[in-house]
């Protein structure tokens, strides 16, 4: 639940934005180009769903899913990107022959193309695992699975580390290697039990954003700058050790830092 102070916080927006009504009419309040919460407050919504509560959960879904789980993701590609050189190196040159002027970034029609920077993106993604949380649902008939059978109205659900890091699919899971998905086909097991973003109807709904931010911003960084790793411990700062809806490092992580050494050949 929220603390006070977010209520409040929340309460003073709602209240700055939601519309006014002047001679029986309603009047927005808002800009061109409104943003999400205006968007809610000013729509036909109850006023039970407008509350500073509903506000919270609707801003912090945002936050979560829509900022965490990418920058988590730059920040476990960019730990292994550095502490595996050759696979950098790679990477470097397939940016290189791609985007000769590192100020002239490709758009992400093109870069989505480029079969080195789509495996590492895809192995950062599943090395980490993305959502640690179950995400549970629930079938209104009977279930059969092996020899058991799961009664109707029974909350199931799985991590996708599960699927992610099953050695059966992905051969040394904790191993960084994005090798794994040069020329694979759409159907294969790989391809096909890749659930970062989950599945079917209730698979992500940013999917499409996320990928193109992923892109963009792994090729503007690693084809204008030359990192190295400062106070960064694997365990530490990378590993997923909590559940917070995503895997997040342990509690005493500063996070991956680098220093900025150069630029690399043009």
């Amino acid at each position: 639940r929220m603390n006070l102070e977010a209520a409040k916080a929340i309460e003073l927006y709602r209240d700055a934005t939601v519309p006014k009504k002047s001679g029986g009419k309603q009047v927005k309040t808002t800009q061109q180009n409104p943003r999400f919460l205006h968007q809610i407050l000013e729509s036909n919504l109850a006023s039970s769903e407008k509350t500073a509560e509903r506000m919270g959960q609707e801003a912090f879904s945002i936050i979560a899913a829509g900022g965490e789980t990418v920058a988590r993701t730059l920040t476990t590609m960019t730990y292994y990107l550095i502490t595996n050189p050759p696979i950098l190196a790679k990477l470097r040159r397939e940016l290189q022959s791609a985007q000769p002027d590192p100020l002239t970034p490709l758009p992400f029609q093109e870069l989505e193309h480029l079969p080195w920077l789509s495996a590492i993106i895809k192995e950062s993604m599943r090395l980490w695992g993305v959502m640690a949380s179950r995400s549970p649902l629930v079938s209104p008939t009977p279930l059969q699975y092996e020899d058991w059978v799961i009664p109707a109205g029974t909350p199931i659900g799985m991590t996708m580390m599960n699927v992610l890091h099953n050695p059966t699919l992905y051969p040394s899971p904790q191993t960084f290697d994005p090798s794994r998905w040069i020329d694979l086909g759409p159907d294969s097991p790989e391809n096909q039990n890749f659930v970062c973003y989950g599945k079917g109807s209730r698979m992500c709904l940013g999917m499409n954003l996320a990928q193109t931010e992923l892109y963009l911003a792994a090729a503007a960084v690693f084809r204008c700058f030359d990192l190295e790793l400062y106070d960064t411990v694997r365990v530490r700062d990378v590993e997923s050790t909590r559940d917070c809806f995503t895997g997040e490092a342990s509690k005493g992580s500063r996070g991956v830092r680098v220093r900025v050494t150069g630029e690399p050949e043009q």
